[in-house]
């Protein structure tokens, strides 16, 4: 697929340029620049690998990242007192 293309993925929003499906790896790939959105972070980069199977995505170059506070939680210890 190509144009602007906008995908709502669960809590995120993902905007890219180009799409290419490869069936046999069971990858979709965009070779442009893309945006991904939440509520908790905002990240955008290029050379876009999502591997379907593992549920997984990977960004190759040019990446960069904004956490909003509280995004992450790493939640209580255990152990120790």
């Amino acid at each position: 697929m190509k144009g602007a293309i906008e995908v709502d993925l669960a809590e995120l929003r993902v905007e890219l340029d180009e799409a290419v499906y490869d069936h046999g790896n069971q990858q979709i790939s965009s070779p442009g620049r893309v945006q991904i959105a939440g509520s908790d972070l905002d990240l955008s980069g290029s050379e876009l690998v999502i591997d379907i199977a593992t549920r997984r995505l990977r960004l190759g170059a040019d990446v960069a990242m904004t956490l909003q506070p509280g995004a992450l939680s790493f939640g209580e210890r255990h152990g120790g007192s």
